[in-house]
């Protein structure tokens, strides 16, 4: 082990989870593998947050804190985290969820099991999320195409969660950094620009446990529509060229604005929708849009009977 020169560097944003980052640390400190140097990165300033890490940095010079001095969001933090690493492979843990202790053995041994002119730039494992008692592995069996060149599959949704990624750092050199403009999903976004440039690895086995909490990202359905809008506009090619997809994000963003009183922007993204992939349902959606939110509300359960007959499923 070489603190001083580590081969991964693992970043942590943190930002109130004082309660739950000692298993998250833990969990990184268990590994198998242990060459690796962590960093991590505080939007809070809450000091029994900062009191935890400095128990953790008595045990050794691998811990790394930073603490900003006002909130900047996730993705600014896992920026911040990349500038100052040293690690040749960059992997990323979430404050609240927890690594089986062989996760980066076997992930940097595929790495290096990969011939030197390999286009590998990500190497992802399966996960489990936990959501009170329920339970999910994921990647799920709808997705088909697991590895190698995985652009298209992603563009359907997000598979490669940021704690199950270890990453080269020239990924970042060619891809970019995340997108802090994001209110959610910098992840997926992340994960579509570098699927541009580099071929993609799983292991495909639960390596990782994602706890959802009551104040996580993904249950704020407004910075979802923000996101997706944002994604679409920034990969808007890609997804153009899956017309029946882009039909169904429309069909997605139509339905969330119109159900929630914003006729007009809902009845713009329908005809987008109709425009690419016309169906007689986007014309009766449309027509419906006119009779205002409760009319629309109150009718909306028909209209998914209507679409899983013709299947044309609409995303909720």
């Amino acid at each position: 082990m070489n603190f001083n020169n580590p081969t991964i560097s693992i970043i942590i944003p943190t930002i109130n989870r004082s309660h739950l980052i000692s298993r998250s640390i833990e969990s990184i400190l268990n590994q198998t593998y242990q060459n690796f140097e962590i960093i991590i990165v505080d939007s809070s300033q809450n000091e029994e947050t900062k009191k935890i890490i400095e128990n953790f940095q008595k045990f050794g010079k691998r811990i790394i804190f930073f603490s900003f001095r006002e909130k900047r969001g996730i993705a600014a933090a896992r920026n911040f985290g990349i500038k100052k690493s040293n690690g040749e492979y960059l992997a990323f843990q979430d404050d609240d969820d927890e690594w089986l202790p062989d996760k980066i053995e076997k992930q940097i041994q595929v790495f290096k099991n990969l011939n030197s002119d390999s286009e590998v730039g990500v190497v992802y494992t399966g996960f489990y999320t936990f959501e009170g008692n329920k339970k999910f592995y994921i990647p799920k069996e709808d997705v088909l195409l697991r590895e190698g060149d995985i652009h298209k599959e992603l563009l359907k949704g997000n598979f490669v969660s940021t704690q199950t990624m270890l990453i080269h750092k020239r990924c970042f050199a060619k891809a970019g950094l995340f997108n802090e403009n994001l209110p959610s999903f910098e992840d997926w976004e992340f994960a579509i620009r570098v699927s541009k440039f580099f071929r993609f690895r799983i292991i495909d086995e639960p390596l990782v446990n994602a706890y959802i909490q009551e104040d996580s990202n993904s249950r704020n359905i407004n910075n979802y529509v923000r996101s997706l809008e944002i994604i679409i506009k920034e990969h808007f090619d890609d997804f153009f060229n899956e017309k029946v997809l882009l039909a169904k994000y429309y069909s997605l963003l139509g339905h969330y604005y119109c159900s929630n009183g914003n006729m007009m922007k809902g009845r713009s993204y329908f005809i987008q929708e109709l425009k690419i992939y016309p169906t007689i349902l986007t014309v009766l959606v449309i027509g419906t849009s006119f009779f205002g939110e409760r009319f629309f509300n109150k009718i909306k359960f028909f209209y998914k009977k209507i679409d899983s007959i013709i299947n044309f499923r609409v995303q909720e």
